[in-house]
């Protein structure tokens, strides 16, 4: 047997391993039935040069292909040939009785390492091709309607075919653990930066926005451009989407706890579960316009010292944003008269865009005791 050394960057090394103890496997048993067979062939002396070839072979292509910077073009483009040149002597070096009595040919089973490694190396389909281009050559050596023919030809396609898929698969599964991490990698580095601006940046923001309308008329100004500056520093450093490279997403989402909490302020408090709540991407922008218009209508309405808190619940099958404020309120009628003039955004902006992605929403209100909106939205959106 080989002995090789492994590279830790190799992940698929335990699969060629595992091939390479198949072929010795199909070599043991391709010596044992031609020596049985070597008084019935035509040319016994060139079958024994058969089982020597593959003999002296199949350790240099075992030490080869157990490296990965062996397995090259070249390297799997010899061993198919070899195989290929075996497998087309057969019908010459056996004789026509010997091949029709058995349809075994020179290389027995071994000829079907060589589509399995390829397989391994570039994927189902390519195995598939090497097989079926070598069951065409065996298939030649006595072209007949036997069974035992087309068996063989499938036998050899599934094997291949199958063990491609099964590697394609673990492909796809540690291309997806990998970009796993490295997204979890640039959330912690981005965390560890929110920490640093919120202890500074932001803080020193908040200040300003509190403290300068204490200043005047500039003052004001100053405070307002310093709220502003203090959320999109927020949601720039809230967002949690991340660009891997090579990595495109299939479906355009939104976590819509990284969304909540980008309106986080000084007078906005967020509470969000823990994880994250992806939601199509266009959906939850229209989740995200509502809650708006709901701090905007505190902002406005609610009173100069009103406070609004938001908290996102998981409740399964769908979500539950719940948006309130201990503002100066409102009366059950004048709620119903707001919706019904469509004044304050509650028609339209809030109560048409939770309904437009399948959701509803409820507001409960009382004179002195703020306003509570309840958003109910389903996860998928409903057909």
């Amino acid at each position: 047997m080989t002995v090789s050394h492994r590279d830790d960057t190799d992940l698929l090394h335990p699969v060629y391993s595992i091939t390479n103890r198949l072929r010795w496997l199909l070599l043991a048993h391709a010596l044992v039935v031609n020596a049985l067979r070597l008084d019935e062939v035509a040319h016994p002396r060139a079958l024994v040069v058969v089982c020597a070839m593959m003999l002296a072979w199949t350790p240099v292509v075992g030490h080869l292909q157990a490296r990965q910077a062996s397995r090259t073009t070249v390297v799997m483009l010899a061993d198919f040939l070899i195989t290929m040149v075996l497998v087309g002597t057969s019908r010459w070096v056996l004789g026509r009785p010997a091949l029709v009595d058995s349809y075994l040919p020179a290389p027995v089973f071994w000829l079907a390492a060589s589509p399995m490694v390829v397989a391994v190396w570039r994927g189902k389909w390519w195995g598939l091709t090497c097989a079926a281009l070598i069951s065409a050559v065996k298939f030649v050596q006595e072209p007949r309607p036997d069974e035992r023919v087309w068996s063989a030809v499938l036998t050899l396609g599934v094997c291949a075919w199958g063990l491609g898929c099964i590697v394609d698969t673990m492909r796809d599964s540690m291309a997806d653990r990998d970009a796993h991490h490295a997204r979890l990698a640039a959330l912690a580095e981005r965390d560890r930066l929110n920490r640093i601006v919120h202890d500074g940046a932001l803080q020193v923001l908040a200040m300003v926005e509190r403290e300068g309308p204490e200043l005047g008329p500039k003052g004001r100004h100053l405070a307002q451009v310093a709220r502003q500056q203090e959320g999109m520093l927020r949601r720039l450093l809230q967002d949690r989407a991340v660009d891997l490279p090579g990595k495109m997403p299939q479906v355009s989402t939104t976590d819509v706890a990284s969304m909540l909490e980008a309106h986080a302020g000084d007078r906005v408090t967020v509470s969000v579960m823990a994880g994250e709540a992806p939601m199509e991407a266009a959906r939850a922008a229209e989740l995200d316009a509502a809650v708006s218009e709901v701090l905007l209508n505190v902002t406005k309405h609610a009173g100069p010292e009103a406070q609004a808190w938001i908290l996102l619940e998981d409740d399964g099958d769908e979500l539950i944003v719940s948006v309130r404020d201990n503002g100066v309120g409102m009366s059950r009628d004048q709620v119903e008269l707001a919706s019904t003039m469509g004044r304050m955004g509650i028609h339209d902006s809030i109560m048409g865009r939770i309904g437009d992605i399948g959701g509803v929403a409820v507001a409960r209100s009382q004179p002195g005791r703020g306003v509570e909106w309840e958003f109910r939205i389903p996860m998928e959106e409903r057909g």
